[in-house]
């Protein structure tokens, strides 16, 4: 049986080894060598976070309501798309896809896990021990896609100052690294600018007053919002940004200002109209109906009644197909309330996480697939889980300074 020790002391190599997923599918080594690597792995994390989840269901349903109720939701979720699978009504995304999905929902409760102080102490001394081996492996292997597995090490340059110089220096090579080899893609840019602006906002949040702090919080949290109701109208789209900044190209990137993301809303939206889930969504196990799924793979499903479908590399459209607007609100509310959870801290640096949470929030309404256990997500978790630490809450300046250069140190 999984005891907790074992969870604490094993889920950080598990965390370690979802960061290398990508360069073990650049590799093609093996022939199915990825899809077992993957799979074994994801049933691993899922085991591990429902284990501890069940074992202390009722602490954590006391301690965290709202996320808690957000985990048992997805998990109803998963029982009854099993259920409508099993009735009969045929999916379109391939076997292996939905079982990503159901762990991705399942990935959730590492939260809960990561509480933990010295699991999340394992989780920073192993990744510094293994990220030589880790770039190397990317750089050798999957240099243009550098930026997912270095993930970990660009957001901590959120907080460089607590690194020692050896370590910060390392962190300073390998964005350079990045900015060379792996700026394909216009989210690349965001994912590395998010980081660096915490730089400027972490020198300045001290002498900003907490009711402005909350005004800054919640602008930024509704700009998305927003945005969309714009879109919607049809007074203004964000994403087709030719329409006002005209034709930009990089050489890396192609052209910047191509709309690759409305017809990812508009399948979305169309399909939830016409197969009738806008409310409730359609599980995990469904993606949204997709012309361009169709054109791209070809109706593999339409003997078996299924048109063709995908997962969006956009989150919020993903949770919007698998929860419906009733999804939306609850990852509202969690963006919302745990975010600021932070800012009602005594330093500033858990008040800049919650900025963090803020613009990770904006950004997955054009990336940040949710669908696939990632990094990415992992790092909110591991954010969300310290916003939670009441004890890091309560830390004066001086106290979380030698907290966090004692964990940098690890």
């Amino acid at each position: 049986m999984l005891s907790d020790r074992i969870i604490f002391k094993s889920i950080p190599v598990f965390i370690i080894l979802l960061m290398t997923t990508s360069i073990v599918d650049a590799m093609r080594w093996g022939g199915k060598l990825f899809e077992m690597y993957i799979y074994s792995l994801y049933f691993i994390l899922d085991v591990y976070c429902l284990t501890y989840y069940f074992r202390h269901y009722h602490t954590i349903r006391t301690r965290f309501r709202l996320m808690s109720l957000i985990y048992n939701i997805m998990l109803v979720y998963l029982v009854l798309g099993l259920i409508k699978l099993a009735f009969g009504e045929p999916s379109g995304i391939w076997p292996w896809q939905r079982f990503v999905a159901a762990s991705c929902c399942i990935f959730f409760g590492v939260i809960f896990i990561l509480l933990n102080e010295e699991c999340r102490r394992s989780v920073f001394r192993l990744y510094w021990k293994w990220l030589p081996v880790i770039f190397l492996g990317t750089l050798i292997f999957n240099a243009n896609e550098m930026v997912y597995p270095m993930a970990f090490v660009i957001f901590c340059l959120c907080f460089h100052r607590f690194m020692p110089k050896r370590k910060r220096y390392a962190s300073y090579f390998i964005l350079v690294m990045v900015l060379y080899f792996s700026m394909y893609q216009r989210i690349d840019y965001i994912t590395v600018l998010i980081p660096l602006s915490l730089i400027f906002i972490y020198s300045v949040v001290h002498s900003i007053r907490m009711k402005k702090l909350n005004f800054i919080f919640g602008i930024l949290f509704l700009i998305p919002l927003f945005l969309l109701y714009l879109g919607f109208t049809g007074k203004f789209n964000v994403l087709n940004m030719e329409s006002y900044m005209g034709e930009y190209e990089s050489s890396k990137a192609g052209k910047v200002t191509d709309d690759t993301r409305t017809f990812l809303y508009e399948e979305a939206y169309i399909s939830s109209i016409t197969n009738g889930y806008v409310c409730f969504g359609r599980t995990p196990y469904y993606g949204y109906d997709s012309y361009f799924a169709s054109m791209r793979e070809g109706n593999s499903y339409t003997a078996s009644g299924a048109c063709t479908q995908r997962i969006s590399e956009v989150g919020i459209i993903n949770i919007y197909t698998m929860f419906g607007v009733f999804g939306v609100i609850l990852f509202i509310f969690f963006y919302w309330n745990e975010g600021h959870k932070g800012l009602a801290s005594q330093n500033a640096f858990l008040k800049c996480l919650s900025i963090w949470v803020v613009f990770f929030w904006c950004e997955s309404w054009i990336s940040h697939i949710w669908g696939i256990p990632s990094s990415n997500y992992f790092i909110l978790y591991l954010v969300i889980a310290m916003i939670n630490d009441k004890r890091l809450r309560d830390m004066n300046e001086r106290e979380i300074t030698v907290y966090m250069k004692g964990l940098m140190k690890l």
